[in-house]
């Protein structure tokens, strides 16, 4: 007698899929949860095969996987629910995720249960981000350079001709009155050299020469206006730092 002759039908003498018939068994055993059965005459439960990665087996006697993973989670090999293991800071897991998906360069997380690459956060300003599947950035924007949102390194921008950027910087600024820069990638401005006047509003980014200026020969007659609009003396200036020629005096 065959050795699957005595089951009775609808098995039709054969282990059904989904089900595994050790010797002299009188009835086939079902595939445990976390596998599934396309194939016939399984003979042994190590034949049952796990689960697909990325999808869920979440009742016995499976031949097909029961679905997806939940956007949000994600489901190894052998899973028997949809929402198996949530995904972890610094990752992201969209639908059928069986290994997070890092959080990209430039970006960070430190919350879980993400489900999409947006879902990243853009590095924070002043900061860079260099690495995958961070929770936190990585450190501050180095001096001379600045880091807008999303940076992936520390020296995402070198800071321009006519402005400043010390440690951290998110974007580049002003140099105070009295000072000025006429190169690039630096974390501090200089002191105005002697025979010249340093004011902010002067400086075009980029553009060296027009970040000092000389005081005139005579000065004692010439008239400029200051920020608020009124009329000020300038009188020959001949020491360094200065954000005037010899002050700034209101007619």
């Amino acid at each position: 007698m065959s050795e699957f002759a005595y089951f009775t039908d609808p098995w039709n003498g054969e282990c059904p899929a989904g089900y595994y018939c050790m010797e002299e068994t009188d009835s086939p055993s079902a595939c445990p949860e976390g596998t599934i059965s396309p194939n016939l005459r399984l003979q042994s439960v190590d034949e049952c095969l796990n689960c697909t990665a990325g999808y869920y087996c979440n009742e016995t006697a499976l031949t097909e996987v029961a679905g997806p993973c939940y956007a949000s989670f994600y489901c190894p090999e052998g899973s028997t629910r949809p929402n198996q293991i949530v995904c972890p800071e610094g990752y992201y897991c969209p639908e059928a995720t069986a290994d997070p998906f890092s959080c990209p360069n430039g970006t960070f997380s430190n919350g879980t249960a993400l489900e999409d690459v947006n879902d990243c956060f853009l590095c924070t300003p002043g900061y860079y981000c260099d690495g995958l599947a961070l929770t936190e950035p990585t450190a501050d924007c180095e001096p001379g350079y600045y880091c807008p949102l999303g940076s992936s390194h520390g020296k995402a921008v070198i800071c321009p001709v006519g402005r400043y950027c010390p440690t951290g910087s998110d974007s580049p600024q002003e140099c105070p009155a009295g000072t000025y820069m006429d190169h690039e990638g630096e974390a501090e401005c200089e002191v105005c050299p002697e025979g010249y006047y340093c004011i902010p509003e002067n400086a075009v980014v980029g553009v060296a020469f027009t970040t000092y200026d000389p005081c005139p020969m005579d000065s004692s007659v010439l008239m400029v206006r200051a920020m608020t609009g009124s009329p000020v003396r300038l009188a020959p200036m001949v020491q360094p730092g200065a954000n005037s020629c010899r002050g700034v005096y209101p007619m």
